[in-house]
């Protein structure tokens, strides 16, 4: 800890780097550091465009600084969970072994059953019903997340199933292939993406968009498909969202793609740094997109080009039993579904996200004692050099 004000003027030739966090004695008034490039640690909200880097840094921060907290919905290490849905009253969560969990507060989890099949790949909600894609071609239905459908067979030809639903009409795909349902009970081949694995379906801007495992194609009708990112690098996508005239697709790749209106795509300028071992996903809520990576990464955006690092939660264990999954926004919160915790956050930044961000809270004693000598204490942080 630095004891003397003084000694604040020391540290203004080292090499701490902006967002260094450093206990200074608080002897003199808060502005003495300040007027160094120092911030108090207390909560306070600053400016985005005049502490641009300690923003890219520490990012949304909201509630006292807690960003993510969780509740455990199984003890079981053995399954991702693949989908997060809130419909009817209910929280649904699916893993890769077919089970399926309910929360009516997204606080206390009751296992529900094990559907039958191999694995649901995801889930969504729309039109009064959870709908679930499994695979070898099946899907399963259910109103509240505890009595489901048998499993129908929407075609033989197999493969991993993806579900949406979008302007009223129920999508589910196949191997290359996309279909509609107005009802979930029949449903009609739409179009085959040959050579490509079609994910989930957005409606937005008077356009159905959708990201397939290699690029982004937009459609007026469900039948023909025009491809927007051809000229884009290969980003391996698996998810799209779209918020404010503006659709994002992420991948497992590093890139994240954006487009206003949808019919020309680019890169965003910032993007993660890291890679995804299976997937990515992408939601958009009360101004914000939020982004994931299986291994944990989290980046927020209100703009879709300039991304920031969230407060990630916190993984352990190998790649598969810490996977992050599946994100939802619902009720005013954000969830994010890991192997047996749900994560959440409460959207109510306590100032404009789209302009400004908040400095952490210090929560530990503000007194400092060596030997007999005690010393009033704040921790800063470093926010310009």
């Amino acid at each position: 800890m630095i004891t003397t004000n003084n000694a604040i003027n020391n540290l203004q030739d080292t090499e701490l780097p902006i967002g260094s966090l450093v206990y200074f004695s608080t002897g003199g008034p808060d502005s003495t550091y300040m007027q160094n490039n120092w911030l108090k640690c207390d909560g306070s909200t600053y400016s985005q465009s005049a502490y641009p880097i300690l923003f890219s840094r520490l990012g949304l921060i909201n509630n006292n600084g807690v960003l993510w907290s969780s509740v455990s919905y199984t003890t079981n290490l053995s399954y991702r969970p693949t989908g997060l849905s809130y419909g009817n009253g209910s929280y649904v969560l699916s893993t890769s072994n077919a089970e399926i969990f309910t929360s009516t507060d997204h606080l206390s989890w009751s296992s529900q059953t094990v559907l039958p099949g191999t694995t649901v790949q995801t889930m969504t909600f729309g039109g009064g019903l959870f709908l679930v894609g499994k695979n070898n071609g099946f899907i399963q239905t259910s109103t509240n997340g505890v009595s489901w459908s048998a499993s129908l067979q929407v075609t033989a030809s197999g493969g991993n199933g993806y579900v949406a639903y979008a302007n009223g009409l129920y999508f589910a795909s196949f191997g290359s292939y996309l279909f509609t349902s107005t009802n979930t009970s029949s449903w009609t081949l739409a179009f085959n993406f040959s050579g490509e694995i079609p994910y989930r379906v957005v409606y937005g801007a008077g356009l159905y968009a959708i990201a397939t495992n290699q690029d982004v194609y937009t459609a007026t009708t469900t039948t023909v498909w025009t491809n927007r990112t051809s000229t884009l690098t290969n980003q391996n996508l698996s998810d799209i969202a779209y918020g404010d005239n503006t659709f994002v697709a992420v991948g497992t790749g590093s890139g994240i793609l954006k487009s206003v209106g949808g019919l020309s795509w680019e890169m965003a300028t910032n993007t993660f740094t890291e890679t995804s071992l299976f997937s990515a996903n992408v939601i958009y809520g009360n101004g914000i997109f939020i982004a994931n990576r299986s291994n944990g990464a989290i980046k927020t955006s209100t703009n879709a080009d300039t991304w920031y690092n969230s407060v990630t939660p916190t993984l352990t264990g190998n790649t598969q039993t810490s996977y992050m999954g599946p994100l939802l926004y619902a009720n005013s919160t954000y969830f994010v579904g890991q192997t047996n915790n749900i994560w959440s956050s409460p959207d109510a930044y306590p100032y404009n996200p789209a302009t400004q961000f908040q400095v952490p809270i210090d929560n530990q004693t503000s007194v400092f004692s060596e030997g007999v000598n005690a010393f009033p204490r704040s921790m800063y942080i470093r926010a310009l050099t």
